[in-house]
């Protein structure tokens, strides 16, 4: 069973009343390695479905992304492309696409969503060009 399903699977277990509070989040802290705490647990479903709770939770972070080199960054891209409900894929890749080419929160977002950019090579470069402002 993947990561994600085993947090659905507690998730659902806890909105059903067979966990406590503290003993989901333990668990979910286990399965991810994230931490959530009751408020956000209790509420998520303001704002995502289920699926895409789980999916933030399970979905490993990009640590190397200092290392990313223009074959990787273009394969990131391609990988948010080619599907782009995928919320936790966004999240993640744009992140580490963000932090590599020192890029604001939510460009990669603005790139694809805003200004319609769905070419990769485009967005690559759109990425890598120099917008720091020298005085």
């Amino acid at each position: 069973m993947s990561r994600k399903d085993q947090i659905i699977c507690v998730v659902r277990e806890y909105e059903q009343g067979k966990r406590g509070t503290n003993e989901t989040i333990k668990m979910i802290y286990d399965i991810s390695g994230h931490e959530v705490d009751r408020d956000y647990l209790d509420n998520y479903w303001r704002s995502e479905d289920l699926d895409s709770f789980a999916g933030f939770l399970a979905i490993e972070a990009i640590i190397d992304w200092k290392q990313i080199d223009d074959h990787r960054a273009l394969g990131l891209i391609k990988e948010i492309l080619s599907d782009l409900t995928d919320d936790p894929v966004i999240y993640r890749n744009a992140e580490a696409l963000e932090k590599r080419f020192g890029k604001p929160e939510g460009k990669i977002d603005d790139l694809i969503f805003g200004q319609n950019i769905t070419d990769p090579e485009a967005l690559l470069l759109e990425m890598k060009k120099s917008t720091t402002i020298l005085t």
